[in-house]
């Protein structure tokens, strides 16, 4: 080594064997030559005489013994004295019980057996449980630590990063915010998940123009190009987040007179219809929002034979939006199939050859638009209407407010044509990233946890990237925790950015079925945080199974506004997993994994606009303090406590089964509204449900008792009973899995989940709201008049819940 620290590079060594001895020259050849040099030994010492040496070693023993030993065995001989009266007294006492060799070793093996007790006990043993009961983590002191360990500083600067730059999936914005994330989760130390790069389908906006015309004069060019209140906008310089465009959406263009559909639904249609308008090879013009997703707009004007889609945004009052602002929502249709959208479903794990046929892959399944769709502004809407005002019919009640500018809105007329183009850039086989980070569980560990946030965004997304944030904070939390208390859950937990998805859920739909086998058996809950922040009224989608142990967590965290619990500022209102754009859909639909999103929401927001910045988020108020990202983050550190921590896995079997009776209700309910004189038998399914909730009574005897012996030993587990309660954690996770139907449902092979799922196409009844999301096999079947396969559909059912008796044991 170096002076400096630096190691010296060892040479590289000649191949060949050293030569043998034997075949060097004899020294009277060759080396006789060499000079023979005459070495100089330096002076001899004198040396000292061996009595000399003993008598000096002697006064030093001498000199040792009298200032070393001498003081501590006069400070130990009275201790000394007194063990030895103590142990002949107890010697005589010993021997007057029994035999004293027998009775010692019984007080030794009790002494020894204290002690390990008293520090087991104590938390002073690294591998223990740091708790004062018994073999399980003291979850008092683990909230405590949460509450005083979540630091707002760190997710303003992290979400401060994650919106400073666009990251559209498979750019290299996303690249450096999957780099920045990883870099987090391994310092974290956490394990980080190997298979994270996949390839997908994506597509960038290229030219793109929608123009208006009246006969064959040009009256409106549309500007394509989104100016933002805060970024002079140069048109030699346009960046990809500035272009109108819909992720996902179809290559082409169309031509066709223009036609207002408001929300574009299958109500706004026949309102046409009885106005006389002909959508048969229109350009429609559509709002965000309402009852349907983007995807199923695009569906239904194309089935009503329009040949393309103008979006724009709701301008309803509060809008965050203005005139110039164009909103850029993804319209891939992921009710068929979620992932990759050239080759969804069970294709995302694998490369589409190169040589493939786009056109004819994206033809070929159902998850691509079959129309090219393009968005525009307010002010392009205004442009695009106003000249049809007094052509056609009125319809007042569709009329515009964008605040000062008002539009009314017209029929119109043949004369008026829009001609769109949407050209895109298309990468068949984009390499894209996830982040994954596991904790293992230290007992169960091969039963897990996903606690996932979408990462990718057409523009900076920073109310996008609240969820990010919230992720980031919680890698940090759960590994300070691991390292300053000594805990691991008892299963394990895996912390997931995903991309790609506005492309369909193509990061988690791949994550998943990348570990298909495990999460088929024993993934048993997935947390989604996506635009996790975006006011202060808390909002929770939940599956009915876990209501109960997220009702119980609330009252743990107060709310920030009025330091009351959020127990008690919440509505009560548990919503249902609706969004097909949300990365939960995959685990809802194909795996059985029962799910939750929480966020605060609020104040509108300019999502997937260049309006969604940093900045703007500051200026709006919308959590400048961090203090509701602060909330969201102790809220869900303490649902993954509950989830991963505690011994017997806590679902409300109870509540599913009464969510699966209501949901019935209303079925009966929806089949009357279809057919009053239906024949659907529903007996079968009454007999299954009944028996199915003797699953929720064996879970609350078991849990009973389970505690009982628990509480009569002070907190420690036999061994037995251990195994018994891993049993059924393993029994309780598959509950859900079972009532998967491995076809599919109705028409539709890749979502199984027979028991929740949005119906195909969802009710627009204004008399009567049904509950869509439920039985989505059934009601797809009888919205295709197929009374038949309905029933079908019903057994089917029916079969699963008896299935799962089975499992428990109780047919």
């Amino acid at each position: 080594m170096t002076n400096q620290g630096q190691y010296l590079e060892i040479p590289n060594l000649p191949d060949e064997e050293p030569p043998a001895y034997d075949t060097l020259e004899d020294a009277s050849g060759e080396f006789a030559n060499y000079e023979q040099f005459v070495i100089d030994e330096p002076a001899q010492r004198q040396r000292m005489s061996p009595r000399e040496l003993f008598t000096k070693a002697g006064d030093f023993a001498k000199s040792f013994n009298k200032r070393f030993f001498r003081p501590i065995n006069n400070a130990l001989d009275p201790v000394y004295e007194l063990y030895r009266f103590i142990s002949t007294k107890t010697e005589s006492y010993i021997s007057k019980v029994g035999n004293p060799l027998i009775i010692k070793r019984l007080l030794y093996v009790l002494f020894i057996a204290t002690i390990i007790y008293v520090i087991s006990m104590s938390g002073l043993y690294p591998d223990a449980a740091g708790s004062l009961y018994g073999d399980f983590y003291d979850v008092h002191k683990l909230h405590s630590f949460i509450d005083s360990h979540v630091e707002v500083s760190r997710i303003e600067e992290n979400l401060e990063y994650l919106s400073s730059m666009p990251h559209m999936a498979g750019t290299a914005g996303d690249l450096a915010l999957a780099r920045y994330i990883e870099d987090i989760v391994s310092d974290s130390g956490l394990q980080l998940d190997g298979n994270s790069k996949f390839t997908a389908y994506v597509n960038y906006p290229e030219k793109v123009h929608v123009k208006l015309y009246e006969g064959d004069k040009l009256i409106h060019d549309c500007d394509l190009i989104e100016k933002s209140t805060d970024q002079d906008h140069n048109e030699n310089n346009v960046e990809l987040q500035q272009m109108a465009f819909n992720p996902g959406s179809k290559r082409g263009s169309a031509k066709g007179r223009v036609v207002y559909a408001n929300y574009g639904t299958l109500e706004d249609y026949k309102v046409l219809a009885e106005k006389g308008v002909n959508v048969k090879d229109s350009v429609v013009v559509v709002k965000y929002g309402g009852l349907l997703m983007e995807s199923k707009k695009l569906y239904y004007a194309h089935e009503q034979g329009a040949s393309g889609v103008l979006f724009f945004s709701d301008p309803k009052p509060g809008s965050a939006y203005n005139m110039l602002s164009i909103q850029k929502e993804p319209v891939a249709l992921p009710d068929f199939y979620t992932g990759n959208m050239v080759s969804p479903g069970g294709g995302v794990l694998d490369r589409v050859p190169d040589y493939f046929d786009l056109d004819i892959m994206w033809n070929s399944n159902n998850c691509t638009p079959r129309i090219p769709s393009v968005p525009i502004s307010w002010e392009s809407v205004k442009n695009i209407m106003t000249p049809l005002k007094g052509h056609g019919e009125r319809l007042e009640a569709w009329d515009l407010d964008f605040g000062n500018e008002k539009v009314e809105i017209w029929t119109g007329s043949d004369e008026f044509i829009v001609d769109m183009s949407n050209e895109v850039a298309e990468r068949m086989n984009k390499e894209v990233w996830n982040v994954a980070g596991r904790i293992t569980g230290s007992e169960q560990n091969n039963l897990a946890i996903v606690i996932g946030a979408a990462r990718d965004s057409p523009g900076f997304g920073a109310v996008d990237s609240t969820g990010t944030a919230v992720l980031l904070e919680l890698i940090s939390l759960f590994s300070n925790m691991m390292r300053a208390v000594k805990w691991k859950p008892l299963r394990s937990i895996y912390f997931v950015s995903f991309s790609g998805t506005d492309y369909n859920m193509a990061g988690s739909t791949y994550f998943a079925q990348s570990k298909g086998d495990f999460f088929n058996r024993q993934g048993y809950s997935y947390i989604d945080l996506s635009d996790a922040v975006s006011g202060s009224k808390l909002e929770i989608a939940a599956d009915p199974i876990l209501h109960s142990l997220i009702q119980d967590t609330l009252s743990l965290v107060e709310d920030p506004a009025t330091n009351k619990s959020l127990a008690e500022v919440w509505d009560k209102n548990f919503l249902s997993m609706k969004d097909n754009t949300k990365n939960y859909q995959p685990f809802i639909s194909h795996f059985g994994m029962p799910s939750a999103e929480f966020r605060f929401r609020g104040k509108s927001y300019p999502k997937n606009s260049c309006l969604d910045t940093f900045d703007n988020f500051r200026k709006q108020n919308i959590d400048s303090e961090m203090q509701y990202h602060k909330a969201l983050t102790r809220l869900v550190a303490k649902i993954i406590l509950q989830l991963t921590d505690k011994p017997i896995i806590p679902y409300d079997i109870l509540n599913m089964v009464s969510a699966i009776n209501r949901n019935m209700k209303d079925l009966r309910s929806y089949v009357e509204f279809k057919d009053k004189n239906s024949k659907l038998d529903f007996t079968r399914f009454d007999t299954s449900l009944v028996k199915l909730k003797s699953i929720a009574r064996e879970q609350q005897s078991f849990i009973k008792t389970w505690t009982e012996i628990v509480n009569a030993d002070s907190g420690s587990e036999p061994n037995l009973l251990a195994v018994n309660r891993w049993d059924w954690n393993a029994k309780i996770v598959l509950l859900e899995k079972i009532l998967q139907s491995s076809n599919g449902i109705y028409d539709r092979p890749w979502h199984k989940n027979v028991l929740f799922g949005n119906e195909f196409r969802i009710p627009e009844t204004k008399e009567t709201s049904f509950i869509y999301d439920s039985f989505p096999g059934v009601r797809d079947a009888i919205d295709a008049g197929d009374w038949k396969e309905a029933q079908n559909q019903l057994d089917l059912i029916s079969e699963l819940m008896d299935q799962c008796l089975e499992l428990f044991q109780l047919n």
